[in-house]
């Protein structure tokens, strides 16, 4: 009796544990607004849900993309005063001009003129001198563009839109809502590296790496520290990566719409840790405007806010992190 008492157990675990078997991981990847995306997750049932996610994603694309000439923000763009907009457009063109107020200006989607200039953009770059900055200054504010009835009203139709700081975070958390009104809890969202991580892989939660800034080629890149996540996005900006050389001068992508001139300072990363991928990624644009410091000055005061900053002391690589990213160091 003993025997059969233990053979039944044996036969009971084995089922237990094959019960308890984790779903392979379902993953595929494409283009999108003019970048990447890839997309993971644990489906019970299997299923493959690219074509529905790439549906979102072209829906999207079409409203916030501007390397879709046909988009409605190359038609904004174009001053075609036909032009509808859409839900999707007016949302984030509303929560655009929200993060401008808060951050002072540092975060503007008008700043289109500027990257295009330093050739960040749709557009081939031209020679940037001061002379021609002078003249396109005028065209770059937030204050300078606004909805009226369902359309677009410029102050001057120089205005341009571009909304790739805060575009590839709004559709991550479409992706993401999109996976969780189909009862699925356990993913990873990268668009262009915003980052949205959701229940865990397996009993262990995702692993996202950040980057020590320096190394100029894919096969150098060096991980600084991991932070294992959990239904949180993560969004780092950078100046030491996307950049253009002209006379042995780097020129980074980041635009100080005030000035004009892409950014020069310390710091040298910036990664946010939000719940919302869409407010952590304009968020990390503007923190790399605004520097060290205000950066600080900023979290103390709005307390959703996780960071971990990398910054040039002269000549040293340093970092900050804030106490709940420190948290997250510690538990990796």
């Amino acid at each position: 009796m003993k025997n059969l008492i233990i053979t039944l157990g044996v036969i009971v675990t084995q089922m237990f544990f094959a019960c308890q078997r984790m779903p392979e991981i379902i993953e595929f990847d494409g283009f999108t607004q003019g970048t990447y995306y890839s997309v993971k997750y644990i489906d019970s049932n299997q299923r493959d849900l690219q074509p529905q996610i790439d549906s979102i994603l072209s829906n999207l694309d079409i409203s916030l993309s501007i390397f879709n000439p046909q988009s409605i923000i190359s038609q904004v763009n174009n001053n075609d005063s036909s032009v509808v907009l859409n839900e999707d457009f007016i949302t984030i063109f509303n929560l655009a001009a929200e993060i401008s107020r808060q951050t002072n200006g540092s975060f503007d989607i008008t700043v289109a003129p500027l990257i295009n200039v330093w050739g960040f953009g749709s557009t081939k770059s031209k020679k940037v001198d001061k002379l021609l900055l002078d003249s396109i200054l005028p065209c770059v504010g937030w204050e300078k563009i606004r909805i009226v009835d369902g359309r677009i009203a410029k102050n001057t139709p120089c205005v341009q839109l571009n909304m790739n700081a805060i575009a590839q975070g709004y559709t991550v958390d479409k992706v993401v809502l999109y996976l969780k009104e189909n009862g699925i809890n356990d993913f990873i969202v990268d668009i262009g590296g915003e980052i949205y991580a959701s229940g865990k892989k397996g009993n262990k939660n995702w692993i996202v790496g950040i980057e020590t800034p320096g190394a100029d080629k894919m096969s150098e890149r060096i991980v600084e520290t991991k932070l294992p996540l959990q239904d949180m996005a993560i969004v780092t900006s950078g100046n030491y990566r996307k950049y253009r050389e002209e006379n042995g001068v780097r020129y980074t992508h980041v635009i100080n719409p005030k000035t004009g001139y892409p950014t020069k300072q310390h710091l040298l990363s910036v990664t946010v840790l939000h719940k919302e991928a869409v407010v952590a990624d304009a968020y990390s644009t503007a923190f790399m405007v605004m520097g060290k410091d205000s950066i600080l000055q900023f979290i103390r005061q709005h307390r959703d806010f996780e960071v971990f900053l990398i910054y040039d002391d002269k000549g040293t690589l340093k970092t900050y992190a804030s106490s709940g990213v420190q948290a997250l160091i510690d538990k990796n």
